[in-house]
């Protein structure tokens, strides 16, 4: 897999009074070549085969703020974007496995387009005192081409063993569209004597012409973040929330999910000199489980239990 990119960029910058921003546009060239060997004859024989994927985009954005006091500003953007396709989903390649008759096949898909979406962000940020802020944030997003990976029954062969059999495929393909709303709020706060604390929501609702959910799109999701600060020591704790998402369509066009999942971790650093630190880490203290299920919780399909981590480093810097 091989991807060449080209991209010109041109932005004005501007200022007058209250009032300053930028607009500008950015000129993409994207191909995507995908190489790979192909049998056909119960694999002695291959073929090499070249697959390419031309696109090319222009992106323009417009970012405006406007400063309503000395610690509050008003803010608006708007933005064409894309996402390009990962990788391993863009690879012609494609593996079959019938080993212990758990017959399953998969690849990716030289033809997906980018994910493609215009953004509006409306937001308030207000710096009520020294190292504490409060801001919300509305936002719109129309999505185009967004990619899911599909779970099919087909009829295949494979080209090693011979083996026929309805295998379980599943292979990434670029749906239809979907329009993403929300909003978001930030705090943070300096309590005094080092203390202090951050956290942000975000509520967004996903609706498309398809009728499934954006993947990977929660509709709660929230931080908490208690810490200390003190000369050369640090104490951070972050406790994170996200509620249920939608993953891929499954067997028979079923709706796989993920459920809901929290995670508590803490960070400790201690600066021992100008050029040496320590820093301890726990991660999943909370020793949390991912639950997997097919279009509702009563029917479960995976949980993965990956346990708590601690860590240790020593840092030098020379």
């Amino acid at each position: 897999m091989k991807e060449i990119t080209q991209n010109f960029y041109t932005q004005l910058n501007y200022e007058t009074g209250k009032w300053r921003g930028n607009v500008g546009v950015r000129l993409v060239d994207t191909t995507d070549k995908s190489l790979y060997w192909q049998t056909a004859d119960g694999g002695t024989n291959y073929s090499r085969v070249a697959e390419t994927n031309d696109y090319r985009k222009a992106l323009p954005s417009f970012n405006i703020a406007y400063d309503i006091t000395d610690d509050a500003v008003l803010r608006f953007s708007a933005a064409k974007v894309i996402a390009r396709p990962r990788y391993g989903d863009l690879a012609g390649t494609f593996s079959i496995n019938s080993a212990n008759g758990n017959l399953t096949a998969g690849g990716g898909n030289p033809d997906l387009k980018p994910y493609e979406s215009t953004n509006y962000d409306l937001a308030a940020e207000w710096y009520f005192a020294p190292s504490s802020m409060l801001s919300g944030e509305v936002f719109y997003r129309d999505i185009s081409s967004y990619i899911v990976n599909t779970t099919s029954q087909q009829q295949l062969t494979d080209p090693i063993s011979g083996n026929s059999g309805i295998y379980t495929v599943t292979s990434p393909i670029n749906v239809s569209d979907a329009k993403v709303k929300g909003v978001s709020v930030n705090y943070q706060q300096s309590l005094g004597l080092g203390f202090g604390v951050q956290a942000n929501y975000t509520f967004a609702e996903s609706d498309s012409s398809s009728g499934l959910n954006l993947p990977y799109l929660s509709r709660d999701t929230y931080n908490i973040i208690p810490y200390w600060e003190h000369g050369d020591w640090m104490v951070r704790v972050n406790y994170s929330f996200r509620s249920k998402y939608f993953t891929q369509i499954g067997r028979l066009a079923s709706q796989d999910f993920a459920d809901s999942y929290k995670q508590l971790d803490l960070t400790a650093s201690y600066q021992i000199t100008d050029y040496m630190g320590i820093t301890f880490g726990a991660t999943n203290l909370l020793d949390s489980t991912y639950r997997l299920f097919s279009n509702t919780r009563s029917t479960p399909t995976a949980f993965y239990k990956n346990g708590r981590g601690y860590q240790a480093q020593l840092n030098f810097k020379f």
